[in-house]
């Protein structure tokens, strides 16, 4: 059914209401000394668990609001709205239980409180803060936006802790909380486009986040990876509807971590300039904003210091990337002495340098041959069914997006567990176009890549890569353009409601 105009003018105005007082309401309630308040560890832990209170009543009023209507219709169609409610339940319980800053944060936190003392964040001693400035200045932007709040609530917390540095770790918990509601709706969307029915296509999202450990490993470590996923999601999502937004997208991914700029390779070979503009506006509106205007380079020149002199200098085994392969290949197998092999990246030995670019450039070539057979395929259909265009546009860009998120997870110099999170829209790519033919072929490469436990075992914990490539091979481009065959069942126009089994009364 067509959401009632009503009905849509409610939930533009509820859901944020809600969403904002689901995050202030707890603040507000640590602030009052109640007898029917209490806590039994702390009193910083207190503030989460009031938030599990507020925000739980809130995604129960969503799904109130979303079910109630619909409660006689067949129960396949209440099953969307009732997994986004178990996602934000299960993960919402996380979130309070990871109350305590966890180390990958506390290194944003150090840049950004180096910041706002006129330091270097990029001072290697105490934490290791290795990403662009924006981030880390983002959070001191916050912080200095936070510190009256916090100065007045300093007497409820006695000697734990800054309260403004603390409300600001707050803040990026509930973000965690939605970046995972805003991921399990793009990647529901992102199936139902790419041809699933909406149950199927609820589900798949959903198994991919509950089952996902790298999920879990994001939120132990108090990484920004959900930031990644969901910004690559919306890239995607966004491409033939709003390429401008889709370019901004992935050029604020960028500033947070690298991978989502590999996004701007396709685009520019296929010509997508809307796109490319948004992505040279949202890269230029960050610098500026980052240098005062062009005025002040002074962090970036830190950051380009730090990443020529010691950008990288792990070797773990959970670190699935080929400089890593390579390395422990030749130190294992004694080939080359460890202490041979050089301090890092741009300062290593040249056997190893020379072993990962050759092995960087068959990787290169490999997808310069996927994206050539992609580009020649649809070509073939584009002329075969002029009418189904559009359709055939939308499976070549998405395509190519998930080929280029796969490369740069591949050729990375630094590829940690949780950063397979980018390989969930590949996931869900083999799930839509290669789930009927190979349903336990593409189910091993997910639960390859996403689902096994974190583990330092050479070359075991190589696991990740082998799952991203098994789903690579299995959605290598079909000859002759059998991939934009028509599908009746495909259903590529953007669905009328706000998110999967939302929005429709």
């Amino acid at each position: 059914m067509t959401p009632r105009p009503w009905g849509l003018l409610l939930r533009l105005i509820l859901y944020p209401v809600l969403g904002v007082a689901a995050v202030v309401l707890p603040v507000v309630l640590w602030n009052q000394d109640w007898a029917i308040l209490a806590y039994t560890s702390s009193k910083t832990y207190q503030l989460f668990e009031l938030l599990g209170l507020c925000a739980g009543a809130a995604l129960l009023v969503v799904a109130a609001v979303e079910l109630w209507p619909r409660r006689r219709l067949p129960w396949p169609r209440l099953v969307p709205g009732l997994l986004a409610l178990l996602v934000g339940l299960h993960y919402l319980v996380l979130i309070t239980e990871y109350s305590n800053r966890p180390w990958d944060y506390q290194c944003y936190e150090y840049a950004a409180r180096a910041i706002v003392a006129g330091g270097d964040p990029y001072d290697q001693s105490v934490y290791s803060f290795k990403y662009t400035p924006l981030p880390a200045q983002a959070m001191a932007w916050l912080y200095r936006g936070l510190e009256p709040a916090g100065a007045a609530l300093q007497d409820h917390m006695g000697s734990e802790g800054p309260v403004g540095w603390y409300l600001l770790y707050y803040l990026f918990q509930c973000a965690q909380l939605l970046l995972l509601l805003g991921a399990y709706a793009m990647g529901a969307r992102l199936a139902a486009r790419l041809g699933l029915a909406p149950l199927p296509a609820a589900v798949l999202s959903a198994v991919l986040l509950l089952g996902n450990g790298q999920v879990l490993r994001t939120l132990r470590y108090g990484n920004t990876n959900l930031w990644l996923l969901d910004l690559a999601l919306a890239a995607i999502l966004l491409l033939d509807q709003a390429a401008p937004l889709s370019g901004l997208a992935a050029a604020l991914g960028g500033f947070i971590k690298l991978y989502p700029l590999v996004l701007l390779g396709p685009w520019l070979l296929t010509r997508r300039w809307r796109a490319l503009l948004g992505a040279a506006v949202g890269l230029g509106g960050a610098v500026l904003l980052s240098t005062a205007g062009g005025r002040d380079w002074a962090l970036w020149q830190q950051y380009l210091g730090f990443f020529s002199d010691s950008f990288y200098k792990g070797y773990v085994f959970r670190d699935n990337s080929l400089y890593s392969i390579v390395y422990n290949l030749l130190r294992l197998t004694g080939l080359r002495p460890a202490e041979a092999l050089g301090p890092g990246l741009l300062r290593g030995d040249p056997w190893l340098n020379g072993t990962v670019l050759a092995a960087s450039l068959a990787v290169l070539a490999w997808f310069a041959w996927r994206f050539w057979q992609r580009e020649r395929g649809w070509r073939a259909a584009r002329a075969a069914a002029p009418q189904d265009g559009r359709r055939g546009a939308f499976l070549r860009q998405t395509g190519h997006a998930v080929d280029a998120l796969a490369l740069a997870l591949i050729v990375s110099p630094m590829v940690l567990e949780y950063h397979y999170l980018l390989a969930v829209p590949l996931v869900i790519w083999a799930a839509a176009r290669r789930g009927r033919e190979h349903p336990w072929l593409v189910g091993l490469g997910a639960v390859l890549s996403l689902a096994l436990p974190t583990f330092d075992f050479f070359p075991l914990s190589l696991h990740r890569l082998a799952g991203l490539v098994l789903l690579l091979i299995l959605t290598r481009p079909a000859p002759g353009g059998a991939d934009y065959a028509p599908d009746p069942a495909a259903d590529l126009a953007p669905p009328a409601g706000p998110g999967p089994g939302m929005g429709r009364a």
